[in-house]
């Protein structure tokens, strides 16, 4: 398998290694404007996992030590190109009797990254660092080799730009959810209410948002936030998530239960 994949402590390995203060930085020096990206057209490595949904703009942690995808990060290495694009994908129900083939379903809208640094293991293993560059939908699979390879098409982050009060409004509304109880506890509360006041794009905001809000165990509320290109329906879904798990969250603190949860335990 690979880290990230199946096991425990790769989110709480990537609060420690990285600062969220560089994540926009990050994703913006590698180049993360939408100019020319839509109409790209080769297959890249698609990597099903049961536990982590991923979204743009966002950074994570991998570490690949099942022998496919060590194969894969071998190929990737050796391109000429300097390519070096995977899509993870969010494995469906019941997938658990074909994990480790190359016929386990997933769902059609992935998270388009890019390997911005790797570290080689002398076992052959690799720690990955990704960066989420968009949501796609899987046009077609290639399942013939050790891995799964996918045809994407890119989906648009759709912000309509003739409601600029829809976005004032819905960033206004995150705002102020993250300065109520539960929300003004949670640690990454303030880094959030930046990004929300910064001039970045609305549909930038929210997929941060998505990523490092909802607790990652929550899979299916993350893969619908990831599945919706359209901002104000999905600024919609996410306000309506927090609310419920604010609810819950609530309901943990008077029994005395810590917030946030650590992110490395299912």
């Amino acid at each position: 398998m690979c880290d990230g994949a199946a096991t425990r402590g790769i989110n709480a390995a990537a609060r420690k290694w990285i600062p969220l203060a560089v994540v926009i930085v990050t994703a913006y020096n590698y180049g993360m404007s939408d100019d020319g990206w839509h109409g790209f057209d080769f297959a890249v490595p698609l990597i099903p996992l049961p536990n982590l949904v991923m979204f743009p703009r966002a950074v994570q942690f991998l570490h690949i030590f099942e022998p496919r995808y060590k194969t894969m990060m071998t190929d990737l290495l050796a391109q000429d190109d300097g390519r070096r694009f995977l899509a993870t994908a969010l494995l469906t129900s019941n997938y658990e009797a074909k994990y480790y083939t190359n016929h386990a379903d997933i769902h059609e809208i992935v998270c388009l990254t890019e390997i911005v640094n790797y570290e080689r293991q002398p076992d052959g293993c690799f720690n990955l660092f990704v960066l989420g560059k968009d949501r796609a939908r899987v046009r077609s699979e290639d399942r013939s080799g050790p891995y799964r390879q996918a045809e994407l098409d890119v989906l648009e982050n759709t912000v309509p730009i003739d409601e600029p009060t829809t976005n004032d409004q819905q960033r206004a509304t995150l705002a102020e959810m993250l300065r109520r109880s539960p929300y003004d506890t949670h640690a990454e509360a303030e880094r959030c209410l930046e990004w929300i006041n910064s001039d970045l794009p609305f549909g930038d905001v929210l997929d941060l948002l998505s990523f490092y809000l909802l607790p990652h165990e929550e899979v299916e509320l993350r893969q619908n936030l990831l599945g919706e290109p359209h901002a104000h329906r999905r600024a919609d879904l996410l306000v309506g998530h927090l609310s419920t798990l604010g609810q819950v969250i609530e309901v943990r603190q008077r029994r005395h239960q810590s917030w946030p949860p650590d992110p490395g335990v299912n």
